[in-house]
């Protein structure tokens, strides 16, 4: 969200869904952040959309004001995923979803605030006893077991957009 509270910094909720379509991140087949095109609807201040397909569960809300709000389970939480990895995460799957959605508030927010600061925060809940799982193919195994003793984990941080036009690679990473 824009540090800096504007109720109407993006005019219309047309111009709130436009900002969305044209921010859009593709990096492997499934697009950040997904549009239901049977639940993406306006409200009366924003667009908003919500999913359930497959192991996919998600949510989004964009405001008017500038604030975007996602939530979503995790896909290994699936059945299929227990099954064959137990109760874990894909590294590989955290990797890109944190880069899907820093590579998506950069260009909505160049768009809509060009010369705002934000803050964002990504929060992880359920992750205590959670071991990290190499499930990509082309992933190397990890030889260890890496365990989250934690139950969350939250990360807060505020960059202006022009920080983050030049470095949402490198913020990914950290």
């Amino acid at each position: 969200m824009p540090v800096t509270y504007n109720k109407q910094r993006v005019p219309s909720i047309t111009e709130v869904y436009k900002s969305l379509v044209e921010s859009e991140v593709h990096l492997r087949g499934w697009n950040f952040p997904h549009f239901d095109k049977d639940t993406k609807t306006n409200f009366s201040h924003g667009r908003q959309s919500h999913t359930d397909f497959m192991h996919h569960t998600e949510a989004h809300r964009a405001y008017q004001s500038g604030l975007f709000v996602w939530r979503g389970q995790y896909w290994e939480n699936s059945d299929n995923f227990t099954k064959q990895h137990g109760k874990s995460l894909s590294f590989v799957n955290v990797i890109y979803t944190v880069t899907e959605f820093l590579l998506f508030l950069k260009r909505y927010y160049e768009r809509i605030a060009p010369d705002a600061s934000i803050r964002f925060s990504i929060g992880m809940t359920d992750i205590k006893e959670r071991a990290l799982e190499a499930t990509d193919w082309n992933s190397i195994p990890f030889t260890g077991n890496y365990t989250a003793k934690d139950s969350s984990l939250e990360i807060d941080r505020e960059y202006s957009v022009p920080e983050l036009r030049a470095t949402a690679e490198e913020i990914a990473i950290m």
